[in-house]
């Protein structure tokens, strides 16, 4: 069971990622607004997760197939470019929920000392 503030955290990152994802699924149409808002709100979500060990597996799946969607989908949009780095994000969010951890926790090229 999730606590209130992370489960509003989830709906809200739920919802954002709907919007994002369902219009560039249906016609390649990317929705700045909502993805802008999914940037702003999946991290603090993941942030807040990672303590949590139980976490919708309806969620997970979701985000990566949103990913997966528009790691492919890419090459069809007007802004490839932003596809692709929105694609990044929420593989690096699926990435850190599985391993509690925070999406900055991880930088690339810098050597992890623990």
């Amino acid at each position: 069971m999730l606590s209130p503030e992370i489960q509003q955290q989830l709906d809200l990152s739920r919802e954002h990622l709907t919007h994002a994802i369902s219009r560039f699924a249906m016609a390649s149409v990317i929705d700045r607004p909502s993805f802008e808002a999914l940037r702003t709100t999946l991290p603090r979500f993941v942030e807040s997760c990672r303590m949590v060990w139980l976490l919708p597996k309806d969620f997970l799946s979701a985000l990566r197939s949103a990913q997966w969607q528009l790691s492919e989908g890419a090459k069809y949009s007007d802004d490839p470019a932003y596809v692709k780095e929105m694609a990044l994000i929420l593989g690096r969010a699926f990435d850190s929920l599985l391993a509690g951890e925070g999406m900055d926790d991880r930088r690339p090229g810098v050597p992890r000392i623990i």
